[in-house]
């Protein structure tokens, strides 16, 4: 008798771990995975244009089809829990199987990507400033001078507390709605613009009104602490009057 309950229990266990993790999530239950999750990283994988038409908000965009794909993922903590979306949810399972084989255990799909995303009524940040391939300062300048307020990002993409301050802008742009507009510099790829700004520390923000600098701030801070050094309280009940 015993030796059967032993073979049942070991057919049991055996069924257990045969059976699928439930890895890909609805947008509703993805987002409710997101508020729960307090170790996590958001990824976007898709391109850097679209990324900057909009994205959920708290996401570090990691293109997928990129040349440094592998490389920034193996910059990543395994042992923190992974969302990914894509736009249709296809490119993530390939990703996902990918990210597995490097040792991240916890890895989440959105079901159906962005698309499903926003036909379920979701919304995604409001759309930033996207600087070209080639970027020199008179360039940089010539961006900023066409918007009225500009808050720009000297990142590393690798870095932690840059990716902490990504969340906060994302929040900050929605708390605006659009109305301060984001410009991340990634400094690995923009390194001649950082020099010439003398860009030591990451992050780095910058705060421009008409293409003027008016402030700047190093390492991480809280959202209050942004819009106080940048007056943007100030500003936005300007432009509300």
């Amino acid at each position: 008798m015993k030796t059967v309950i032993a073979i049942l229990l070991l057919v049991g266990a055996g069924i257990y771990f045969l059976l699928p993790e439930k890895n890909e999530l609805t947008p509703k239950e993805f987002a409710e995975a997101l508020k729960s999750d307090g170790n996590k990283i958001l990824i976007d994988l898709r391109s850097n244009y679209d990324f900057s038409k909009g994205h959920i908000s708290g996401a570090t965009n990691i293109d997928s089809n990129w040349s440094t794909f592998e490389w920034r993922i193996a910059e990543l903590e395994t042992d923190q829990s992974v969302f990914i979306y894509c736009q249709n949810g296809e490119q993530s399972k390939k990703s996902a199987a990918y990210l597995k084989s490097q040792g991240f255990n916890s890895v989440t799909i959105l079901k159906g990507g962005l698309k499903q995303w926003l036909k379920d009524e979701y919304i995604l940040t409001p759309e930033e400033l996207i600087p070209p391939s080639e970027l020199t300062f008179k360039d940089f300048i010539r961006i900023l001078e066409l918007e009225h307020l500009v808050i720009v990002d000297f990142y590393l993409p690798g870095d932690r507390n840059c990716r902490a301050m990504g969340v906060l802008l994302d929040e900050l742009a929605l708390s605006y709605d659009g109305a301060v507009k984001i410009l991340r510099i990634d400094i690995d790829n923009y390194k001649y613009l950082a020099s010439e700004m003398g860009i030591e520390v990451t992050p780095t923000l910058q705060f421009y009104e008409n293409g003027n600098l008016c402030g700047t701030l190093e390492g991480v801070m809280s959202i209050d602490r942004i819009n106080n050094a940048f007056h943007l309280k100030e500003y936005n009940a300007m432009a509300d009057k």
